[in-house]
């Protein structure tokens, strides 16, 4: 859930893979967002852009409607 997530805010944003990552190593950064890779230093990744571009209040209110419409399942 948390890196559809991601992926939904780095869609949206207009963001590339390799603006999160920072190199050359992306597959296991899509792997994240596909839910096969879930280690949470990807998330921190997200959070790193996110903060560093002024998109924290984005990438916080998908989390929480995410988090929200998981609940009401």
């Amino acid at each position: 859930m948390l890196g559809e997530v991601c992926r939904q805010f780095r869609i949206a944003n207009h963001i590339k893979l390799r603006e999160i990552e920072g190199n050359s190593n992306i597959k296991t950064l899509s792997g994240f967002e596909m839910g096969v890779n879930l280690s949470s230093k990807h998330f921190v990744k997200y959070l790193r852009y996110a903060l560093n571009h002024n998109l924290l209040n984005d990438l916080n209110t998908r989390i929480a409607d995410a988090l929200i419409n998981e609940e009401g399942k």
